[in-house]
């Protein structure tokens, strides 16, 4: 028997770049639920007819046109980083991320990302929980983790 090559969902991190040289990755705790990425690519479309039989249906052909990648994460409001990821949103700068598989010899997502949608909501008497949305801003690398 063979049998699937599980993950965790906690091994799955989405880390932020201190910004500093060398750069230090971490994780923040604020995404402590929820956490994906979703690398999509768009496509052109092209039909290429018959010469012999041009009454002959065509044929499809598709290219890749643009690869997008974005990253979501949600969790328990951790306050203590909140005004940070406030702050990050309205600066509209990027900042480099890492999605990793937090397992040595898996894979990661590294690159510059914006921060596109941040929301806070809370009901009484439960606890208050965040969502994110970042975008790649630039082309990221997928690279084994070492």
């Amino acid at each position: 028997m063979s049998f699937v090559d599980v993950a965790n969902g906690e091994n799955i991190l989405v880390q932020i770049s201190d910004g500093a040289s060398p750069e230090v990755f971490a994780h923040d705790c604020l995404i402590n639920g929820d956490r994906g990425i979703s690398l999509t690519a768009s496509t052109i479309t092209n039909t290429v007819p018959d010469c012999t039989d041009p009454s002959l249906p065509s044929r499809t052909m598709r290219a890749v046109d643009a690869i997008d990648s974005s990253i979501t994460g949600a969790g328990k409001m951790h306050s203590s980083s909140v005004k940070t990821w406030m702050d990050w949103l309205v600066s509209g700068e990027p900042k480099n991320i890492r999605v990793k598989h937090n397992v040595t010899g898996k894979w990661q997502v590294a690159g510059s990302y914006l921060l596109t949608a941040f929301s806070v909501n809370g009901t009484p008497k439960t606890n208050a929980e965040v969502s994110v949305t970042l975008e790649q801003a630039d082309a990221p690398t997928v690279s084994a983790v070492s």
